[in-house]
């Protein structure tokens, strides 16, 4: 979803006049909340809006959705997508906020159907739902060599709407007689899996997962206190992240 910096426009209603000797009521006050939602539900009918709050930039709002956050002015007349960052700390304040908001119960991930990688002593865990025909994720595999003391859980995660092929690949790579090592020689080595078959129950699962926990794009992260982080981050911001949580 893109929302391009726009306005809102609202038709006001046509008034009849008061009948004589009749006072008009004063109008009712609204908060900022009330205003924006109304605003988007005729600017925008298709988009559902889960909560609007304030942020730490004055008078500008998020509005959460199914898709992401969109940022309001007070007023609901002009929105925008993107990001809000803090110039101090230089912390993304819109990846922080989102993280928060699609939090999971890290244990209860389904680890049996997932390719397991334990480096050094695999105190700290990773989970990350990846495609096999994913650019991202095989930069996110390269990513992964320099970090050492985790364990990483990889749940096959192919969207084959994007990448034509990717579950062909999954079902090769899961039935293999070493999931991990065909995993590895095939994002890091580009070593086509051998043609294997096996109950696709597995993957059907997963996928029903990914769908339940709103996973829309690969790789998506989730570490051990349950932050999940969409798209590829670079080493030193793994470190970074896995040090936050420390060892599980």
């Amino acid at each position: 979803m893109a929302l391009a910096l726009t306005a809102i426009g609202i038709a006001a209603p046509a008034m009849s006049p008061l009948p004589p000797n009749t006072k008009a009521a004063a109008p009712a006050l609204q908060s900022p909340e009330q205003v924006i939602r109304a605003r988007f539900a005729v600017g925008y009918p298709d988009i559902v809006v889960s909560s609007i709050g304030p942020t730490p930039w004055s008078n500008v709002f998020e509005v959460v959705t199914p898709e992401g956050i969109i940022y309001s002015d007070a007023s609901g007349e002009y929105a925008m997508s993107g990001q809000i960052m803090a110039t101090a700390s230089r912390e993304n304040l819109t990846q922080t906020r989102l993280s928060a908001l699609t939090r999971i119960d890290f244990g209860t991930l389904p680890f049996k159907s997932a390719l397991k990688l334990v480096k050094g002593n695999g105190s700290r865990k990773l989970a990350v739902f990846a495609d096999p025909n994913c650019p991202y994720c095989r930069q996110l595999e390269e990513e992964l060599q320099g970090i050492t003391d985790v364990t990483v859980y990889t749940f096959l995660f192919p969207l084959e709407e994007i990448h034509p092929g990717a579950g062909k690949n999954a079902l090769s790579i899961w039935c293999a007689a070493d999931p991990q090592a065909a995993w590895t020689e095939w994002m890091l080595k580009h070593t086509a899996p051998k043609s294997a078959s096996c109950a696709e129950d597995t993957l059907t699962a997963l996928n029903k997962l990914g769908i339940k926990l709103n996973i829309v794009g690969t790789p998506t992260l989730f570490f051990g206190d349950g932050r999940r982080i969409s798209g590829l981050i670079p080493q030193a911001q793994l470190e970074q992240e896995l040090a936050k949580v420390g060892p599980t």
